[in-house]
């Protein structure tokens, strides 16, 4: 086993050096945003933590929701035309892209505004609360509008993405703690729109850079026939996969606020769970788009063998310390730790999943990827579900 391991290292050796930098600046920023969520679970009550976390999710998970899988599009197509020097298709695809997604904002805009009664009504079970949509369609606004972390990844810069990964938790920490200190819910919804803002700069700097900005001999309305072919297929097989965004949302028509809080700190104990595989799966995309199918297969087998036993070292983690480390950082969430180990377990479980379908993204197997989507949404939703009117 030991052996096997060692030698998974070796023939792995690139994969595994620039999953290192990104695993290590995402779980770097992973502890920076549990240290976020840890002070405003003290800042705020359950109530108001599950309010937060209510309407930014909302707004997050139709921000993929409307994506049309174009981000993995960008990942697949920018990988891709790098590496054949195909730098005007990058542009135009870039540029093509955006221009859908500002389309797309519009609608959203209008229909928040128009329905904001009925919307704090339906999630947050109070009509006076209606006042947050307005903050709320601001964070939608900046978060909706970036493409550059698919684009950064697509190009396989790693540095650049480890940078981002760290100076967004980061950025977090420092502007929603004071915000929710001093200016209430509404600054803090904002406040994290403007988190994302300081991440994308960054990236933009690079891009014009690297005249990505350039304008191409195409018209902006010309749209590339992969997003026809490849990314609305992706989109329409990768849906389940949106119920982790949509979760909180749907718990909120179903349970009071003070679940809702409960359950969303669990939560972040989840995404925590998930940076491992996540982070590697955003290497093993464009990788595998780049390799020959023998060699593609190779490293999906190694990179399965490597997840297991960091994911065995997760869960006994996690069953044996989550009460204690709950109990020292933010007693108030006491009732959801059974929730936070039920959570974690089923996340580094889902992994595995995760790097599948990174896979098959890669390899244009839709119909599988559709089927582990399925599989993995109904586990996380159910799940979820059970866990939350039984142990809270």
């Amino acid at each position: 086993m030991i052996k096997k391991l060692l030698q998974t290292i070796i023939e792995e050796k690139i994969l595994i050096k620039n999953t290192i930098a990104v695993l290590t600046s995402t779980a770097l920023g992973g502890a920076l945003g549990a240290a976020t969520t840890i002070l405003l679970s003290r800042v705020f009550t359950p109530q108001d933590f599950g309010i937060f976390k209510t309407l930014t999710s909302f707004y997050g998970f139709f921000i993929y929701f409307l994506d049309f899988g174009f981000q993995n599009t960008i990942i697949k197509y920018t990988s891709e035309y790098s590496s054949k020097g195909k730098e005007e298709k990058i542009r135009h695809l870039i540029h093509n892209l955006f221009i859908f997604r500002i389309l797309i904002l519009i609608p959203i805009v209008i229909f928040s505004l128009a329905f904001k009664k009925e919307i704090a009504i339906a999630f947050l079970n109070n009509e006076n609360l209606s006042y947050l949509i307005y903050p709320a369609v601001i964070f939608s606004v900046i978060t909706f509008s970036d493409l550059t972390r698919p684009i950064i990844i697509g190009l396989q810069n790693f540095s650049l993405l480890s940078i981002i990964n760290i100076a967004v938790p980061l950025s977090g920490l420092l502007i929603l703690i004071p915000a929710a200190l001093l200016l209430g819910l509404p600054a803090t919804i904002i406040a994290l729109g403007i988190t994302h803002l300081i991440g994308s700069t960054i990236s933009i700097f690079f891009l014009i850079k690297k005249n990505y900005h350039v304008p191409t001999k195409y018209s902006l309305f010309r749209w590339p026939r992969l997003i026809f072919s490849y990314g609305l297929p992706l989109y329409f097989s990768t849906l389940p996969s949106y119920a982790f965004l949509g979760i909180i949302p749907f718990l909120s028509l179903f349970f009071d606020q003070n679940k809702v809080g409960y359950y969303s700190f669990a939560l972040s104990f989840y995404t925590v769970a998930m940076i491992v595989p996540v982070s590697i799966s955003q290497i093993l995309l464009p990788r595998v788009a780049s390799l020959s199918p023998k060699h593609a297969l190779e490293t999906l087998k190694n990179t399965l063998f490597l997840y297991l036993f960091i994911a065995a070292m997760e869960i006994l983690f996690v069953y044996f310390l989550a009460k204690s480390i709950i109990s020292l950082i933010s007693p108030n969430f006491i009732p959801a730790a059974n929730l936070v180990i039920i959570l974690v377990t089923m996340a580094t479980t889902l992994g595995f999943g995760t790097l599948l379908i990174s896979y098959f993204t890669a390899k244009k197997k839709l119909g599988l990827v559709l089927v582990l989507n399925v599989i993995l949404a109904s586990v996380f939703v159910i799940v979820s579900l059970a866990a939350t009117n039984f142990f809270l």
